[in-house]
């Protein structure tokens, strides 16, 4: 895990998305990070600040941070 003072440039908390039956929508995840990184972001906060991350499986929790 990076420190504060190591983190740096532009850094987005993204919402997570979801399928209509609730599951992960990991290639929805997946374009969202592609996109974002192709505009230059250097950081994508997951299942942190917007209020999934409660909501959510650890193996889910895992797939969206390493999924994409």
């Amino acid at each position: 895990m990076l420190t504060r003072s190591e983190l740096r440039g532009v850094l987005v908390a993204i919402v997570t998305p979801f399928t209509e039956d609730g599951e992960l929508a990991k290639e929805s995840l997946k374009r969202i990070t592609n996109y974002l990184l192709g505009k230059g972001v250097h950081g994508i906060m997951t299942t942190g600040g917007n209020g999934e991350g409660p909501h959510l499986l650890r193996e889910e929790k895992k797939a969206g941070d390493c999924g994409a």
